[in-house]
């Protein structure tokens, strides 16, 4: 079974090829745009045919327009992605025998109500969840 380390790498590696893969086409879009204007452009240089160099020079403006947003939209998503993980989760816990209330970052599996094998700081009571929260205090 995969560790929690392993989970989060392999996560982020497909993050990661989605992102590169996505500017890889969006790169290509970009030059197949260029490559149809500049063909747009020897076309109405040489006094061919103007239709067909009327449609390459649409095709290309508009190609060109959608890879720029495109590339926009994912440096978006990466910037939104990096952010999300600044954020941090915590557990408030509580002695069952001196009522006192503590927290720490939390861990997988965890739910409200569930008993934890922490031990209260003051007399080492056993301890249960009470909230599960998430801080963003730390992301800023």
């Amino acid at each position: 079974m995969p560790t929690t380390a392993r989970k989060e790498r392999d996560r982020l590696g497909t993050l990661w090829s989605g992102f590169l893969l996505g500017i890889l086409l969006t790169v290509s879009l970009v030059i197949f745009s260029i490559a149809l204007l500049w063909i747009a452009y020897l076309s109405f240089k040489q006094g061919g045919d103007t239709a067909s160099a009327t449609f390459q020079a649409i095709f290309g403006l508009s190609s060109l327009a959608i890879s720029i947003k495109a590339l926009r939209d994912l440096i978006e998503a990466r910037k939104a992605f990096t952010r999300e993980e600044r954020v941090k989760i915590v557990s408030l816990l509580q002695c069952r025998e001196c009522g006192l209330k503590f927290g720490r970052r939390y861990r997988p599996g965890e739910y409200v109500g569930m008993a934890v094998e922490d031990r209260c700081p003051k007399c080492s009571g056993s301890a249960f969840v009470t909230l599960i929260y998430s801080d963003t205090s730390e992301g800023k």
